[in-house]
């Protein structure tokens, strides 16, 4: 809820260009290491297609960007 149009969010995956041409269709972790953090969804000065959920992005860890921010999550009990 409320995904997009605010900033683009830090996620914990390591990013890399080729890892979703292998990658489990559910849930993929992500690769283990890389070299940039994964940013997903859009946020001030982003076109139409840019503030979209599935928009994702990458920076090096510790980048600090006014547009890219961070949203607490945890993992839901069952």
């Amino acid at each position: 809820m409320d995904m997009c149009g605010n900033v683009c969010e830090w996620v914990e995956d390591w990013y890399f260009d080729e890892y979703y041409k292998n990658a489990p269709i559910d849930n993929p972790p992500g690769p283990p290491g890389g070299q940039y953090r994964v940013v997903r969804g859009g946020g001030v000065g982003e076109n139409k297609a840019g503030v979209r959920c599935a928009s994702r992005h990458y920076a090096p860890p510790g980048a600090m960007q006014e547009h890219v921010g961070f949203r607490c999550a945890k993992t839901p009990t069952k």
